[in-house]
């Protein structure tokens, strides 16, 4: 007894020590990845520009995740995830990296122990663990955070295969919900887990032993689970069946909804299945030799696939009989071999979404399969040979060092989207995506030189790909906003029209549309975009938004309050939309109500000062001076030039019914700094001086400043301003300031 307890230890040592030295290298390696940014493929959609994500924790937020789509996909504990990570780090993109990486390190960790607690393997399902923790292709899933999907999923994954071991040595109910409760979890953080329940039956065969085939069982020595017959086993998993199939139809209509399910049209079936053949054994190959590893891999789209995916055929069909036929001798080859194969079929392009040929980030979960033949395999060859197991450790070691240097060094390639695209530019041929991803990363940093020639590349190789065209508008209507340009403005309007000629469901290209309509004075052409957009997305709080804006400068202003209602419903945090209902409301006379939603925009937006001088007018309006004051005050704090601001100051001081609010010398300073501002050249700014003057006792220069105030006002066209200021003048020549009874919209 006690020899037994002192081999158990001695193996405890030793699986603690795998651990411990597995959790190290994979770290150590991965540890880069905390200087390394956001990358603007996906992570915009995913966080840094999701409103829902980037706020962290909110009430809108958290109901979103579970009743919204999110980037085409419906995984709602992976958005959750992200929220946490934005609540407890922000945006600092090198944070939520190394989230990421620590999920890989634990997935690694777990999936050793599953492997070892089902085979009893330790340096088998250590070599496992390792080429999983260190391979290249496994870094898209790692060094991007928009890929928080795949290692959150594995986790789950690996969890249900934990739980499916401990299900298996004694079934009962609290142990198979255990199991059907992580297999959930996993399908909400990314549907890839579909194929799952099909890995399981493989390991009932292998290693388990709890089925046979062909009247053979495979005897588990560390294990001896109740034998079961197929039957049982498939009926065991029709929970876990279902619930991949309710998964996977639900995101293929997402997906569909969201426009990203590519048609037959674009991919005909034979295309999509002639790569995803070629795409089998393309992976194989750079399992085995990782180089020219790329983001995006175009598809290549042609009948020239024809010859590749006969080769490709040929050999998955010889591969795949030669694991059969060594079923009995070696089941861990065909269950191996297999794995590949099923988990490998959600994503190998027979149902195209994007325009990938293939991914790297694909291989996260199939290529175990690969190494588990791998590892039992040569375990198995050294066997046989003399110096085999002296032979098989520094092999072993040599080839997991050679993993780690390439995936090191694959690593610095995502430190940037600059460094990213471009090492993608250089190991891909017609990488439209890569250009258009290249050109998005020049336009953030303003050099919009180089954004123009990326965009312009994009553009020429794939002319359909809306995003390109999309983006290429994006410049254009920057470019005219920092130089305020019209003529870039105009180009941009025609960008996205072009865009939504090869996708008109582009929703970013329907709302940027509108604002630009807007912004060019088309506001007969926005109404009618913003409707076809609204009639399209429904539930689009920004198409709702724009329709509304343009509506408003038509004077429509019940209809304008109806979609702007409807904005705020779907993003009630909208401070711009806010405001604009509040100036429509104010239209119609409902002061208070608009004072509601004025008060809401600044409290959402502190520095809104539309909004801020807006909200002082309304309170002006309802004889709230005190509340006025204030507004004024604060648009002064965030703009100490604001002349508005200064002058409206002025004039409350100079000329409010109630004597505790009159400061005569606070208004003429206030008054003439309105006028220093704009050069004593502001109707408005000389009629508060004018006030502040006479309130002073300065009766004859209020008269002066006032004759020059209805000079300037009727030069400007302000008639209604210019009788007011002639009235007070009136006063002033009679030595009588003015006081004001209300608010004046002459003012």
């Amino acid at each position: 007894m006690p020899q037994k307890n002192s081999k158990e230890l001695t193996s405890l040592k030793k699986k603690l020590l795998l651990c411990l030295g597995l959790t190290l290298v994979t770290l150590a390696v991965y540890r880069q990845v905390g200087g390394h940014e956001f990358i603007t493929l996906d992570d915009e959609w995913y966080i840094v520009e999701n409103s829902k994500i980037n706020a962290g924790f909110t009430r809108d937020g958290l109901i979103g995740i579970f009743t919204e789509t999110h980037a085409g996909n419906w995984h709602p504990l992976t958005s959750l995830s992200h929220m946490l990570d934005v609540e407890l780090f922000g945006l600092n993109a090198g944070r939520h990296h190394l989230v990421n990486a620590l999920f890989h390190a634990a997935n690694t960790l777990l999936l050793l122990l599953v492997l070892n607690r089902m085979t009893g393997s330790l340096w088998c399902s250590g070599f496992v663990a390792a080429a999983f923790a260190l391979h290249p292709l496994h870094v898209e899933s790692v060094a991007w955070v928009s890929e928080r999907k795949d290692v959150l999923s594995s986790l789950f994954w690996m969890l249900t295969m934990w739980a499916y071991a401990f299900y298996t040595d004694r079934p009962s109910v609290r142990r198979y919900s255990a199991l059907v409760a992580f297999f959930g979890f996993g399908l909400a953080a990314k549907q890839m887990l579909v194929t799952l329940p099909f890995v399981l039956l493989l390991l009932d065969y292998w290693p388990l032993g709890r089925i046979a085939l062909r009247g053979h069982r495979f005897e588990n020595p560390v294990r001896n689970p109740a034998a079961v017959s197929i039957r049982r086993a498939v009926l065991e998993k029709l929970p876990l069946f279902i619930l991949s199939g309710l998964a996977a139809a639900m995101v293929y209509i997402v997906q569909q909804h969201v426009g990203i399910v590519k048609s037959a049209a674009k991919y005909p079936l034979s295309w999509r299945i002639a790569n995803g053949l070629v795409a089998y054994i393309a992976y194989l190959g750079k399992m085995v030799w990782p180089s020219k590893l790329a983001i995006f891999y175009p598809h290549p789209r042609g009948d020239w696939l024809l010859l590749p995916s006969v080769v490709a055929a040929l050999l998955l069909v010889g591969i795949t009989s030669a694991a059969i036929w060594r079923l009995r001798r070696q089941p861990y080859l065909a269950v191996g071999w297999l794995w590949y194969l099923g988990t490998l079929i959600p994503v190998i392009g027979l149902v195209q979404v994007f325009d990938q040929a293939m991914a790297d980030r694909y291989t996260y979960i199939p290529l175990i399969g690969i190494f588990i033949m791998v590892a039992w395999g040569l375990g198995e060859l050294a066997g046989k040979w003399k110096y085999g197991r002296k032979m098989l450790c520094p092999a072993a070691v040599a080839i997991l060092m050679a993993l780690s240097a390439c995936t090191y060094h694959q690593l610095r390639y995502w430190r940037s989207s600059r460094t990213l695209f471009e090492h993608a530019l250089k190991v891909t041929r017609n990488n439209y995506m890569a250009h258009s991803c290249l050109g998005k990363s020049f336009l953030n940093q303003h050099n919009y030189q180089e954004a123009i020639k990326h965009y312009d590349a994009a553009v020429k190789i794939e002319p359909s790909y809306s995003e390109a065209q999309h983006n290429l508008a994006v410049l254009y209507y920057a470019v005219g906003s920092n130089l305020e340009r019209t003529g870039e403005r105009e180009k941009a309007g025609q960008q996205y029209i072009k865009a939504l000629q090869h996708n008109r469901k582009h929703q970013n290209a329907r709302n940027h549309l509108a604002a630009v309509l807007d912004q060019l004075g088309k506001i007969n052409e926005a109404v009618e975009h913003g409707a076809e957009t609204v009639q399209l997305f429904p539930d689009d709080a920004a198409a709702r938004f724009y329709l509304a804006e343009a509506l408003a400068k038509q004077n429509r202003n019940d209809e304008s309050i109806v979609h702007y209602r409807h904005a705020l419903k779907l993003k009630h945090a909208d401070a711009k939309a806010h405001n604009g209902l509040a100036n429509a409301l104010n239209q119609q006379g409902k002061t208070d109500e608009a004072v509601k939603h004025f008060a809401l925009a600044v409290r959402l937006k502190p520095d809104y000062l539309g909004a801020r001088v807006s909200l002082a007018e309304c309170m002006m309006k309802l004889g709230r001076i005190e509340a006025a004051l204030e507004q004024y005050r604060q648009i002064l704090r965030f703009e100490p030039n604001h002349v508005e601001a200064a002058s409206s100051l002025g004039w409350i001081w100079a000329t409010a019914a109630d004597s505790d609010l009159r400061n005569p010398a606070k208004a003429v300073e206030s008054a003439r700094k309105a006028c220093a501002i704009t050069s004593y050249t502001h109707p408005k700014a000389l009629d508060a001086l004018a006030a502040a003057l006479a309130a002073s006792g300065s009766f004859s220069d209020a008269a002066a400043t006032a004759e020059k105030a209805m000079r300037m006002a009727k030069a400007a066209g302000q008639n209604n301003l210019a009788r007011e200021i002639e009235k007070r003048l009136e006063l002033y020549k009679s030595g009588k300031p003015y006081r004001m009874k209300e608010f004046s919209p002459a003012r």
